[in-house]
């Protein structure tokens, strides 16, 4: 099986897999940080619904952005966008710290509305350039690679910091990621891009031309019925990375978790995502939307698990491992999917949808989901997640029955063809 997959990712264009590293570098040095977010956040918030809201005011502004950057990458070239906002980051994280040392509601706010500026151009330009050298045959594996490679490189960061935050204030988990947000920059270091249009003439026409939002929105109108379904399920589906890796480290806390003990939790959790490659190779080969119920099915059983046990100690680990595994198996999957249906014409704006899912998924769900911890408790709002996550389960089932109609049609009126294009 690992030497298939070995095969396979020599096989992968290199451009991808340059960018693979890229992002798995600025993972690796956010690694540092993100396990502890949430911390880092509740230390200037007074309940649950608080820590939501910033998260909220992060991704409002990437939201926005979203809709034009999206035109933008499907004209220029990615890679300054990508160079540029990965230095603007060192100014983020700067801020961040210094938020923190100081004590600054006032500068954490600067610092989540840049961080929300800047965010659409790294994932939104990464997923673009990986969508543009991605085809039916290598979509899942260049999205599950992806995703392992990341989430590896994040687990390795997240073991540094573990000896940061056992020593110094949270805050100082900012100050390492500077480091690899410019080793991140400089791999994108002369990189040739399929889209050649200057950036000062794309942001002309962006402007003028599509009046920002309008060329996007009419692009959206060649997207199919299929795709709107999983860009749903996609903005549906990120509730459990927000349970998990938001709102579960506050669980921890509360249950007498030190510090050091979150991040060891939060590298628990993010185990199932290195082998995400090796489950989507599997489902590459069978069905990608069978893997997508499947790991919708184990986020259900997990979030009801926590109501159930009222989990505390070791119990947490294994809680958490299933949550954040059945989420582990469905978003590679998922992206493939979406990729798989894009029109290569639209990549840009159809990785825009993705981040736009994701990030209106976290602006909408963080505050209601801190809003139920503090209204219901813990345990009950696990239920209420798990009961939402089985009624996933049977949309996603709904779903797969109407490609295999759809499947079946193609079949009726292609009685010759073997192609299958809705067997996703």
């Amino acid at each position: 099986m690992f030497k298939i997959v070995r095969s396979d990712i020599k096989s992968l264009p290199k451009p991808a897999l340059l960018m693979i590293v890229a992002m798995s570098l600025y993972t690796f040095g956010w690694g540092f940080a993100d396990p502890f977010f949430s911390l880092y956040l509740d230390t200037f918030a007074s309940d649950y619904a608080l820590v939501g809201l910033f998260q909220t005011i992060l991704n409002v502004v990437a939201v926005v952005l979203l809709f034009p950057v999206g035109a933008i990458l499907d004209r220029a070239n990615h890679y300054p966008l990508l160079i540029g906002a990965k230095i603007g980051y060192v100014f983020v994280v700067l801020l961040y710290f210094c938020a923190g040392l100081f004590n600054s509601l006032p500068l954490l706010i600067i610092a989540l509305i840049l961080n929300g500026f800047l965010m659409p151009f790294v994932w939104a330009g990464t997923m673009a350039t990986l969508q543009d050298y991605a085809n039916q045959k290598n979509a899942s594996l260049i999205f599950g690679l992806y995703t392992t490679s990341y989430n590896f490189l994040w687990i390795i960061g997240l073991a540094f910091s573990l000896v940061l935050v056992a020593h110094l204030p949270i805050y100082y988990i900012f100050l390492p990621i500077v480091i690899f947000l410019i080793a991140s920059a400089w791999c994108h270091q002369g990189q040739q891009d399929k889209h050649a249009e200057s950036l000062k003439t794309t942001l002309k026409d962006v402007v003028i031309k599509d009046k920002l939002f309008l060329r996007m929105l009419q692009e959206m109108k060649y997207f199919n019925i299929e795709m709107w379904l999983m860009y749903l399920f996609s903005f549906l589906m990120v509730t459990v990375s927000i349970l998990t890796f938001t709102f579960l480290p506050l669980y921890a806390t509360d249950k007498g978790f030190s510090i050091p003990q979150v991040g060891l939790l939060v590298l628990i959790i993010t185990l199932p995502s290195i082998f995400s490659f090796v489950v989507v190779e599997i489902a590459n080969r069978y069905e990608r939307l069978r893997n997508i119920i499947f790991g919708a099915l184990i986020s259900a059983i997990a979030a009801l698990m926590f109501f159930i046990l009222k989990p505390t100690g070791i119990e947490i680990f294994l809680c958490g491992f299933l949550l954040s595994l059945g989420y582990a198996i469905a978003l590679p999957s998922l992206n493939a999917v979406i990729t798989v249906l894009t029109p290569k014409q639209y990549t840009g704006t159809g990785s825009a949808l993705i981040n736009i899912a994701w990030f209106a998924s976290v602006m909408i769900f963080a505050p209601i989901i801190g809003f139920l911890l503090d209204r219901f408790g813990w345990h009950f709002t696990y239920a209420i997640m798990g009961v939402f996550y089985f009624l996933l389960t049977v949309m996603m089932m709904v779903i797969r029955f109407h490609f295999k109609k759809r499947n079946l049609l193609y079949h009726a009126n292609h009685p010759h063809s073997s192609h299958h294009p809705y067997i996703l």
